[in-house]
């Protein structure tokens, strides 16, 4: 290690390091809306160690101290990494329902990105309203989405048609019915 930080003779930081350990058992008092809510602005360490504290002061430092954020989930295999990193973005879009815009396009202004739900009959338009504003009522917060007709549909070319089933760019062919299992 000695060598390695002479010949370098650099630092740097890094973000959060969240170790995810399995409970074989499931906990819903403990990663539910309500701790949600109890995480949400709480400052680091005032609450129980948590995933949602975690994410909460990465999310403030992000917003409110124009930080840029990383967090760091590790564990053994089968420790649960997949599921805590659902967790940190479930909680996520619980205080900030728009924060998906802000990961896939950043800083990037103008009318080239937009979130979008696009419909072809009355019936589409109703739901993806109802949707959207039921889901504004439960967060109790704007949800930032375009709902607009749809203009003309292009056909991709026939050689894109039945692409898995062809077998794909890995010719490992694959059905294409819903809720079909095979590997990718």
């Amino acid at each position: 290690m000695h060598t390695l930080s002479v010949s370098c003779h650099k630092n740097t930081y890094t973000g959060s390091i969240l170790i995810a350990v399995n409970p074989f058992t499931r906990l819903p008092h403990v990663y539910n809306v309500h701790m949600m809510e109890q995480y949400k602005g709480a400052p680091f360490g005032e609450l129980s160690p948590n995933v949602f504290a975690v994410a909460d002061a990465s999310y403030r430092a992000m917003m409110m101290e124009s930080r840029s954020q990383s967090i760091l989930v590790s564990g053994e295999s089968g420790a649960g990494k997949t599921e805590t990193t659902k967790l940190i973005m479930q909680y996520l879009t619980y205080v900030d329902p728009n924060i998906i815009y802000l990961f896939w396009h950043g800083n990037d202004v103008g009318t080239q990105y937009r979130y979008g739900i696009y419909f072809y009959t009355p019936e589409q338009e109703k739901a993806a309203l109802e949707s959207k504003e039921q889901h504004q009522k439960l967060l109790n917060r704007t949800i930032v989405a375009e709902i607009r007709p749809t203009k003309k549909f292009y056909r991709a070319e026939e050689y894109h048609q039945q692409y898995l089933e062809k077998g794909g760019r890995f010719c490992f062919k694959q059905s294409a019915d819903k809720g079909c299992n095979d590997p990718i």
